[in-house]
């Protein structure tokens, strides 16, 4: 799948400001191998696996703790099997899945070594743990932390970057050494590393921020995001937005790709 048509692709079905994130994440887990059993942890409402994957793999179990996401991601009938259930608590025998997906899902994560543990479990000997993460980087791109160094103020832009972490749920955030050691730590062995989401993807994504409220807010009354955007406005963007939707980083993306097998 081409990069703009991936892009494209989620403009159609999301807002501006998600889904240059979500395009960008897809295009990279896409160049993956994926041997079934696949787990996708931490599926959410199915939305982005159904528009990155559909068209390459089905994928056989997507677990989530919230059970009104599994509900919504039922509506979809992408996954084989939906489970509700902790990522601490997978219920699955060991060594039971060759492939273990995450998507931007693991600095959501309290019990972190609980669930690297519990995935390192179920992943089978011989398998792969494909996975996103969101870095420090993220801060340093922000636009009104940015502005607000810019203009002498440090400590409010540290602030505004603490209430985004909370406003985000983000309970793990680091630099690459960081995601390095917690997934060493918890028996994984690193084979592959690469950067995504460069500075004018979170710029854009964050100046496009304030106008996704009425997409979040149709999702929580409707339990579907509803985009008002026809087909041809979500090509006549995806051609204006993609000349910064570029994937030469060169070590500074926002957040990592990791290929992880177990140690």
């Amino acid at each position: 799948m081409k990069d703009k048509k991936i892009l494209k692709k989620f403009l159609s079905k999301m807002p501006i400001s998600l889904a240059l994130l979500r395009a960008s994440e897809c295009r990279i887990l896409l160049l993956g191998d994926y041997s079934k059993p696949i787990l996708d942890l931490g599926c959410g409402d199915g939305d982005f696996a159904d528009l990155c994957f559909k068209e390459k793999i089905q994928i056989d179990v997507g677990l989530d703790l919230d059970e009104k996401e599994i509900k919504i991601a039922r509506q979809k009938n992408y996954y084989k099997k939906l489970v509700c259930a902790s990522g601490s608590g997978i219920p699955y025998p060991s060594g039971y899945f060759k492939t273990i997906i995450s998507n931007s899902v693991l600095e959501h994560i309290e019990d972190l070594d609980d669930v690297l543990k519990e995935t390192r479990r179920v992943l089978n000997q011989n398998g792969t743990f494909i996975c996103t993460v969101a870095t420090t980087k993220t801060d340093e791109y922000l636009l009104v932390s940015k502005l607000l160094k810019k203009l002498g103020l440090p400590s409010l832009a540290k602030n505004f970057i603490k209430k985004k972490h909370k406003i985000w749920k983000h309970h793990n955030i680091g630099d690459r050494k960081y995601w390095e050691g917690r997934f060493k730590k918890n028996g994984f062995e690193i084979v592959k590393i690469d950067d995504l989401l460069n500075k004018a993807t979170i710029g854009l994504s964050d100046f496009f921020y304030p106008f996704s409220a009425p997409s979040y807010f149709f999702k929580k009354v409707f339990k579907k995001m509803i985009i008002f955007r026809p087909d041809f406005l979500s090509e006549k963007l995806s051609d204006l937005l993609y000349e910064y939707f570029e994937d030469d980083i060169n070590g500074k993306g926002a957040a990592l790709y990791f290929e992880l097998i177990k140690k």
